[in-house]
């Protein structure tokens, strides 16, 4: 919650400035939130047609995250209750909640993609890197041959602002997003081989993965958290 003074009006005229917003815990937030990407996941499962029991559900929901231990550092300023109950302007240490927390912080397009089978991959906003895709093609990713140009359509290439075109350079995938938001693309590689075989020609076969990028920034000094 902001810790900003806030002032509220009534016709014009201001009848109060408070300032006692600050961090609150409980699940009065976490609850309903959760619930509702559970709700959407459970709406795009039925719109595959693709059942999952309570726990094949669970599962997806609860790994369907984004880490947020590495976030938990520092402090932030908020309201403090001393031990007598008087509350006044402080700092919040984070360390403490490290390892508290859950799994992690609920990302409803991950879910999405659990549920329709499409391996998802993080890439930072504002910086053009390589992303391993090992998680999408085996430990011998680095190994096969890829084409090097990727499809996407231009409504996903819009989607995360993309200026250049990403493309397959040394067995990784080279991107740089310059907004938040995600995207699907297809890579198209050949595995064991440098040419594609067929008929009387010998040579490698042919695969394809569709993948899904997700692009995230970091929104302030504590690492994009609050």
């Amino acid at each position: 919650m902001p810790t900003e003074s806030i002032s509220y009006t009534d016709g014009g005229e201001t009848i109060q400035t408070v300032t006692d917003y600050g961090y609150m815990q409980g699940t009065s937030m976490a609850c309903p939130h959760v619930s509702g990407v559970a709700a959407l996941g459970l709406s795009y499962a039925l719109d595959l047609g693709l059942t999952f029991t309570r726990e094949q559900f669970v599962s997806m929901l609860l790994t369907s995250v984004n880490d947020i231990d590495s976030r938990l550092v520092g402090s932030k300023e908020t309201l403090v209750t001393s031990a007598s109950g008087t509350a006044s302007m402080g700092d919040l240490l984070l360390s403490p909640y490290m390892g508290n927390m859950g799994t992690g912080t609920i990302d409803a397009w991950r879910l999405l993609m659990q549920i329709e089978g499409t391996p998802c991959l993080v890439a930072e906003v504002g910086r053009s890197q390589r992303i391993n895709l090992d998680s999408v093609f085996g430990g011998g990713s680095e190994n096969l041959t890829y084409y090097e140009d990727v499809t996407i359509s231009d409504e996903d290439y819009e989607a995360l602002g993309l200026l250049v075109k990403p493309v397959i350079k040394g067995g990784a995938l080279l991107i740089q997003p310059e907004k938040a938001g995600s995207a699907k693309l297809t890579i198209r590689a050949i595995a064991g081989g440098d040419t594609a075989g067929g008929g009387s020609s010998m040579g490698g076969m042919p695969i394809s993965k569709q993948i899904s990028v997700i692009a995230r920034g970091i929104g302030n000094g504590n690492g994009g958290w609050l």
